[in-house]
């Protein structure tokens, strides 16, 4: 009751692949992303978790809170959760949901920057111009 009434309505869901073909999926962001990614590769390197080999929520927190992106872990979270590709079998491996690949990451930097321009003067600007916005406190 309390997510579908208070917290679903007050958080727009976009389905992933949607998302991707209708933000990501660009020229634009594209060679932004092609631009940046040995610096986008090493970041995403240095907070990997030493276990898994992947990213995960508490390093992608990490991430934001260091970059000083003003937004709340509940909106973090749902970044991060979007971002995600769909898996064959969490049955078998639970954690499998927990562990973020480096192109889901860029997935998540995508997302992020609309969320954080989402219902701002901002909100039209172009994805590649929030992106890039987003890029330089997180570098």
């Amino acid at each position: 009751m309390l997510v579908t009434k208070d917290y679903l309505p007050n958080l727009p869901l976009m389905e992933g692949m949607q998302f991707r073909n209708d933000h990501l999926y660009t020229k634009k962001v594209n060679e932004l992303f092609k631009k940046n990614q040995g610096v986008l590769k090493k970041l995403y390197e240095a907070h990997i978790s030493l276990v898994t080999k992947y990213m995960r929520m508490q390093d992608v927190l990490e991430i934001v809170k260091k970059a000083g992106v003003n937004m709340t872990p509940q909106k973090i979270n749902a970044c991060y959760v979007e971002s995600m590709m769909s898996r064959l079998d969490t049955i078998k491996d639970v954690a499998v949901g927990e562990k973020m690949r480096y192109v889901e990451f860029i997935v998540f930097i995508g997302r992020m920057a609309h969320e954080i321009h989402s219902g701002t003067k901002q909100e039209g600007m172009e994805m590649h111009d929030k992106i890039d916005a987003i890029l330089d406190p997180l570098l």
